[in-house]
């Protein structure tokens, strides 16, 4: 799933919590349309799933532009 819905990131989330703690999907979510979100998108998507590695990426021409990558650590086990 891929969010990047200009500073409404932390509702859907919300929104999606059910999937999130059942399907487990990969997820790429901006976090830049508010300084609060670096941390809160974090720790909202933690809640839901513990079982995810975090990598932060941003375009390198726009290094204001962060999005957060959370891969599911056990949607990679038997491939």
């Amino acid at each position: 799933i891929k969010m990047d819905i200009e500073g409404y990131e932390l509702k859907a989330i919300e929104g999606a919590k059910n999937i999130i703690k059942t399907k487990k999907p990969n997820l790429i979510i901006s976090a830049y349309h508010s300084s609060s979100h670096i941390i809160k998108i974090i720790n909202q998507i933690l809640s839901y799933n513990k079982n995810y590695s975090i990598y932060c990426m941003h375009h390198p021409l726009a290094i204001h532009e962060i999005e957060y990558y959370f891969i599911n650590d056990t949607s990679q086990v038997g491939k």
